[in-house]
């Protein structure tokens, strides 16, 4: 069972990293934050003692990222709200005793790597439109 868990963790995960290598350059999805989080996921899944509730959780965090890359792919509108619980819900299952320490040492710093890295994406603003018309944060 455990096997079978990491198997499909694994794979979507693999697909959610080959949907957004279409529209990403290939140095940024083979060496960037997303592909470093997808390869310590793996290992720490496959090293650790994942709950059925915690597997369920990751695969259905696995197909709401998936879900997301496509969508920006395809150039809509990505349901932010999903992706933050996919996240959260990721961080949960890391923050439980699931993990070996190191295994879950370094997919809290890949979580971490993602964020700054969104932070940047967003030139820093959490919310721009509004610290753009407001003239900064309140």
């Amino acid at each position: 069972m455990k096997r079978i868990g990491f198997v499909v963790f694994a794979v979507l995960f693999c697909l959610l990293c080959v949907a957004g290598a279409q529209d990403s350059p290939p140095e940024a999805t083979s060496n960037g934050p997303g592909a470093k989080l997808r390869a310590d996921l793996i290992k720490a899944v496959q090293n650790g003692h994942l709950t059925d509730a915690q597997k369920s959780s990751m695969k259905n965090a696995g197909a709401a990222l998936r879900e997301a890359a496509s969508t920006r792919q395809n150039g809509q509108k990505v349901d932010r709200d999903a992706v933050k619980k996919a996240f959260s819900d990721i961080k949960k299952v890391v923050d439980s005793d699931a993990f070996q320490p190191d295994d879950k040492q370094a997919v809290k710093a890949d979580l971490e790597a993602l964020k700054e890295k969104a932070k940047e994406s967003r030139g820093g603003r959490r919310h721009g439109l509004f610290r753009q018309v407001l003239g900064g944060g309140i």
